[in-house]
């Protein structure tokens, strides 16, 4: 399986088992309420990984690219679509956490896991349901980076991290720079 052949390339990194449904749309819906909990409850991995005091968590990211996101003034783009990325981006780190590259997993092996654990929500936890394939939906748009909104969203990601950062700068130890400064390489956001 995809899961077990990722987790033994990393040494650090053992995933919770997916969902499996009950049967029940309701309590599978339920169970999924409850997953997005790890969201407001896991850190974000690079700021643990420098020590920064209070981290902040996937969702407090998510949230405020969804807020950033509100703020555009560019009339090109479909602000509630950006909005709705920008809260679905990361939603597979519920399952997988959010993957840093000190873990050794591939782009490929990333995208993969992630995939298995959208496929998890979508099919066993929300059935298929139309809000189910609209989240999958835009998942994919995100990933795919083909749609000016994607590509803006991805562009949001790091400038929320760059936002987040510059709290944390004037706190902490400057060898967080280092990491700040890869992070916001220039990125072919055209695509893959």
């Amino acid at each position: 399986s995809t899961r077990s052949s990722s987790a033994a390339m990393s040494q650090t990194r053992e995933f919770p088992p997916l969902y499996q449904s009950t049967g029940d749309a309701s309590s599978d819906r339920l169970a999924f309420f409850h997953l997005l909990e790890r969201l407001k409850t896991q850190k974000r991995t690079g700021w643990v990984d420098h020590d920064i005091p209070n981290p902040e968590s996937i969702s407090d990211h998510m949230y405020r690219m969804a807020m950033l996101a509100m703020c555009t003034s560019d009339q090109t783009l479909d602000v509630a679509k950006c909005v709705m990325l920008c809260l679905v981006h990361d939603l597979a780190e519920a399952h997988v956490g959010d993957i840093a590259p000190r873990e050794g997993f591939t782009s490929e092996e990333k995208r993969r896991l992630e995939a298995e654990a959208m496929d998890n929500i979508v099919h066993e936890m929300l059935h298929d349901s139309p809000a189910a394939l609209k989240i999958r939906a835009l998942w994919e748009e995100y990933e795919e980076r083909q749609t000016p909104e994607a590509k803006f969203v991805k562009d949001l990601d790091r400038f929320e991290m760059a936002c987040q950062g510059s709290c944390f700068f004037p706190v902490v130890d400057v060898r967080v720079s280092d990491a700040y400064a890869s992070f916001l390489q220039p990125q072919n956001t055209s695509g893959r």
